[in-house]
């Protein structure tokens, strides 16, 4: 079913419970969604399987570049070093199911960054297993209006990036991520105006939602405008929601575009 337009906004003013009740439902069915690492993805097979198309098509044209992989994770904040270590290893079977008869065959098809502020730098070197093809960070994503969050509590290092400037120094820019999964406590309903703006294409955004401000309905507005369908949603606490979109094409949507309305006894502006 399509999202309905008729919303209200939300608020301080507005029943928590009841505005989460009533708005912002999936309205796309994912046949096959899978729950790894505390997170749902839909169609995680298909991910591995494009990826490796796409990298025997590069094979086929050019010398395959050392270590060269063919899709990227982004995961941040909730329990993201077990969500990385188990897509891993979802990618490494996969691979092997695809490439039985082939031995040899690089099984770490992805790229999967962690990005986590406390992670003690010390233990990096034990945390990341390269072969298969994690990275792991030791800072976390801040808003671009949130300068402050940049610096840690004793200013000797640096805490968080912006999402646009670690693109940018990851080399990313201009490619696609299969995956961007952000539980920053309350910052998605202003980093997602980063991401959207990005010189990245994200195909699925995983997004945990805290609480009711008034921007909450934009948010979801911007997303559907974006091309980004609900295919999950799950309650995981008082007002905090887990979401998982998928982009479509625009097709799916047609000409409709959700409108908010105003509260009641509110004048139409």
């Amino acid at each position: 079913t399509k999202t309905s337009n008729m919303l209200f906004e939300s608020g301080a003013n507005v029943d928590e419970r009841k505005w989460w009740e009533q708005n912002w439902l999936p309205n796309f069915s994912c046949d096959n969604k899978m729950f790894i690492g505390g997170k749902w993805i839909c169609e995680p097979s298909r991910i591995i399987d494009l990826a490796d198309e796409h990298r025997d098509v590069i094979g086929r044209k050019k010398k395959r570049q050392r270590g060269r992989k063919e899709c990227l994770i982004y995961v941040s904040g909730g329990n993201d070093v077990e969500f990385g270590h188990q897509f891993s290893s979802f990618v490494e079977a996969r691979m092997a199911e695809l490439h039985k008869d082939e031995p040899g065959v690089d099984l770490s098809i992805c790229e999967i960054h962690i990005f986590n502020h406390f992670i003690d730098p010390a233990l990096l070197a034990n945390m990341v297993q390269q072969g298969k093809g994690i990275h792991i960070h030791p800072f976390g994503f801040r808003p671009e209006n949130k300068e402050s969050m940049g610096v840690a509590g004793d200013g000797s290092a640096t805490a968080f990036k912006t999402f646009k400037e670690t693109v940018k120094e990851l080399g990313h820019t201009g490619k696609s991520l299969s995956v961007l999964a952000i539980d920053c406590e309350g910052c998605e309903w202003d980093i997602y105006k980063e991401v959207m703006s990005s010189d990245v294409t994200v195909q699925q955004v995983l997004f945990q939602m805290h609480g009711t401000p008034f921007i909450a309905n934009r948010f979801f507005v911007a997303m559907h405008n974006a091309g980004y369908a609900i295919f999950h949603r799950e309650e995981v606490g008082v007002s905090v929601y887990d979401y998982s979109f998928l982009k479509l094409a625009p097709s799916y949507f047609g000409s409709t575009k959700p409108q908010l309305r105003q509260p009641p006894n509110t004048p139409e502006k």
